[in-house]
């Protein structure tokens, strides 16, 4: 199979996988509102997060998040709250990397997709 071919039947199952079919989400009279994010749950979120892993399209690895401490767990926990209180994510937020492996003797159908989320800024 030719890689323009290759890189099509994956631009389609990318497309396909996350297709949503809901439609326009309708509009609300009032927020939804909950409790905010608080400090201890971005810390415990950081701190379970597994050492090793490769950076996001940032370049953050978990380890300086995790050694930076408060100030990090600070600021995160202001940022987070703002985009929960606005509903705003930074564009740079919504950045993601797809890594795909294709197992040896195995279709391009059947190969899976890893999603690798944008680490937290």
């Amino acid at each position: 199979m030719e890689t323009s071919d290759m890189l099509e039947r994956w631009s389609e199952y990318i497309q396909e996988l996350f297709y949503d079919e809901r439609g326009q989400q309708p509009e609300t009279q009032k927020p939804i509102e909950g409790p905010p994010i608080l400090k201890a749950e971005v810390e415990k979120t950081i701190n379970d997060m597994k050492n090793g892993k490769a950076a996001g399209p940032d370049q953050i690895p978990i380890e300086l998040l995790q050694a930076l401490g408060n100030l990090c767990i600070d600021q995160l926990t202001k940022l987070l709250n703002r985009i929960y209180d606005t509903g705003n994510i930074p564009k740079d937020m919504l950045i993601s990397t797809f890594i795909t492996f294709q197992k040896k003797n195995r279709e391009l159908q059947n190969v899976k997709t890893t999603e690798q989320s944008a680490s937290c800024h």
